[in-house]
């Protein structure tokens, strides 16, 4: 599962807009947290780029867990309705994806990092960002996502998706 979010803050040099900044990611990242704990899943530090705040999700480490596409969709939906009940929270995309990846610590001994790689990651990021600035509150989920939880989740199909990398729609 990967979620940005967009919020509503003006960025300056004034300690009370970065003071306003702090406390609004702090607020993101409790509930991003406090989502991934109650699924046993493991939750990133945030990414803040350009395509927003960030935070990468992942089912099924470093527990096993039996049906991680449900347990998916239901953390995603608590995270929509959670960031719809905010005052600062402008818009929150989500995008899951199943499938194997590579996930681990990397680097030397004095300094180590966490990271992931793989089709899915990228699949995930490109669904994320395919509803920013056409709908607010979103989640997209890839074909094996959908197949596994279409039996107990309404869902809609939506064709179409151009996503980099990828020569077909998705």
């Amino acid at each position: 599962l990967m979620a940005r979010f967009d919020i509503t803050v003006k960025i300056d040099d004034t300690k009370e807009t970065v003071e306003i900044f702090y406390e609004q990611l702090n607020s993101i990242y409790t509930l991003m947290q406090a989502k991934a704990s109650r699924y046993n899943t493991y939750c990133t530090k945030p990414d803040i780029s350009d395509k927003g705040i960030v935070f990468l999700v992942f089912f099924g480490t470093p527990i096993v867990i039996e049906n991680t596409e449900r347990s998916a969709m239901l953390c995603a939906e608590e995270i929509i309705c959670a960031s719809k009940k905010t005052t600062f929270i402008k818009s929150t995309n989500i995008g899951i994806t199943t499938g194997k990846v590579y996930c681990g610590e990397f680097g030397g001994y004095m300094r180590k990092d966490f990271t992931s790689i793989g089709n899915s990651i990228n699949l995930a990021s490109r669904l994320m960002t395919a509803f920013v600035g056409r709908n607010d509150f979103s989640i997209l989920m890839d074909i094996a996502t959908t197949n596994a939880v279409s039996s107990y989740v309404k869902v809609q199909t939506v064709s179409g998706i151009e996503c980099k990398g990828y020569e077909k729609p998705q």
